[in-house]
């Protein structure tokens, strides 16, 4: 678990077009809550056709919780969410 040292939690998320291909994602950006994390998730999903009324057709998304780079190309994370 990573230790925030005293800064504000932020949220990352990332957009995966294929959600049976997690190695394939768009980052979206960096958030105060997850809330907000997830209005910009579902709203690349439903722009890139990917979701529909609420639910994913390909795409999928993740939030994570005061993410890092973890020197291998991703991320590590305190917690991710949907």
């Amino acid at each position: 678990m990573l230790a925030s040292c005293g800064e504000p939690d932020n949220w990352q998320g990332w957009v995966y077009p294929d959600r049976s291909n997690l190695l394939v994602d768009i980052p979206i950006g960096k958030f105060d809550t997850l809330e907000e994390c997830r209005d910009a998730a579902l709203a690349k999903l439903e722009e890139a056709k990917l979701y529909d009324e609420g639910e994913p057709i390909e795409g999928d998304y993740e939030c994570g919780l005061n993410c890092e780079p973890s020197g291998y190309g991703g991320n590590i994370c305190e917690e991710t969410m949907r």
